[in-house]
């Protein structure tokens, strides 16, 4: 089998397309996977400032700084009033 030149020359061109394109295809995923990540990492940001900001306007409460003192140690503090056990029962402090 005889190659020539000119079909050499093509087929280099194919594969050295083939490599650029292949270059560029991982480039993008990359750069798809960076911009998803960003936006985990920023919805995890704003959930964690939801959770501070909820925390502190609770805390502004009587009834909020009553639940959280109960976070701390709820065997200290009993139950909540609203607070069923897995019977169905409810407990008060």
């Amino acid at each position: 089998m005889v190659c020539d030149h000119a079909s050499v020359s093509v087929a280099d061109q194919l594969y050295s397309m083939q490599l650029d394109f292949q270059k560029k295809m991982k480039a993008s995923m990359e750069a798809v996977d960076q911009g998803f990540q960003a936006i985990r990492d920023e919805e995890r940001r704003m959930a964690d400032e939801r959770a501070e900001r909820a925390e502190r306007e609770a805390a502004a409460t009587p009834e909020g700084r009553a639940r959280s003192m109960w976070d701390v140690d709820g065997r200290k503090f009993g139950h909540y009033e609203d607070e069923e056990d897995e019977e169905g029962w409810q407990w008060r402090t």
